[in-house]
């Protein structure tokens, strides 16, 4: 194509007469702009492809380990750390991800002990927040008092008393965003 560019542009360099066609309308830039996405693609293509291979390997050598299936490729990756990296291809600034579209389930925090229950049915603020902090001591006698409070405010048992020291059971509106309709 470069030979091509230098003949239709003989006093341009190599560089600027290629440039001149790719860059042109006519059916020759368009024929070379799309050779160049096809061969550009085929390399991602060929490594596509490769990695599958490899990952299937994995998987067919795992077979002979005992455990779970993830367990058996964890172990197969470990073993053959040449299949590993072409079934593995690290992340780079060109790739991309999809975007995530649920939240990670909450992971209960609780122990299986019944809460403090002395007075669920309280009507102040402060008293909510003295009621979660007593449950959090009770609950999680080894954590931090920030965490123990922490985890009594995240524990779904706890509802009533974080919206009663929230405010949100009164209607009280808390931040700058209006509530939901």
């Amino acid at each position: 194509m470069t030979e091509q560019a230098k003949r239709d542009y003989p006093h341009l360099s190599d560089a600027q007469a290629f440039t001149r066609v790719y860059t042109e309308q006519s059916d020759a830039g368009v024929v070379l702009r799309k050779a160049f996405n096809v061969v550009k693609n085929a390399a991602y293509a060929v490594d596509d492809d490769d990695s599958a291979d490899a990952y299937r390997e994995l998987e067919r050598i795992g077979k002979q380990y005992p455990g779970t299936a993830a367990q058996r490729f964890a172990k197969a990756f470990e073993a053959r750390p040449d299949l590993a990296a072409r079934a593995h291809r690290r992340p780079g600034p060109a790739t991309s991800f999809a975007h995530p579209v649920a939240k990670a389930p909450l992971v209960p925090t609780a122990s299986l002990t019944p809460a403090v229950s002395d007075n669920l049915d309280v009507d102040s603020p402060e008293a909510a927040l003295e009621q979660l902090r007593r449950i959090g001591r009770s609950r999680w006698p080894t954590a931090s008092e920030a965490q123990q409070l922490i985890n009594a405010v995240t524990d779904l048992e706890n509802a009533a008393l974080v919206s009663v020291w929230t405010g949100s059971s009164r209607g009280v509106r808390q931040g700058s965003t209006p509530p939901r309709e």
